[in-house]
């Protein structure tokens, strides 16, 4: 990843929990402030995409197939 990409990222992991903190003080429910969580962390996935995680998972889907249909029979 960037390095540029992931010093961003971190900055917005941490404002992130800042938020839910936020949220849990204003007297969210912990569902709320989970589901708020989920979102931002979601949304943030689709805003900066790490593709070395998504070369790595598509290398090992082969191995992960196998093991998985090894089980099935």
């Amino acid at each position: 990843m960037d390095p540029k990409n992931s010093l961003e990222k971190a900055t917005a992991l941490y404002a992130i929990g800042d938020a839910a903190e936020d949220l849990k003080k204003a007297g969210a429910e912990d569902f709320e402030v989970k589901a708020f969580i989920t979102g931002a962390r979601d949304k943030l996935a689709q805003e900066r995409p790490d593709y070395d995680k998504y070369a790595k998972a598509y290398q090992l889907l082969p191995v992960l197939t196998k093991q998985i249909n090894k089980y099935r029979r």
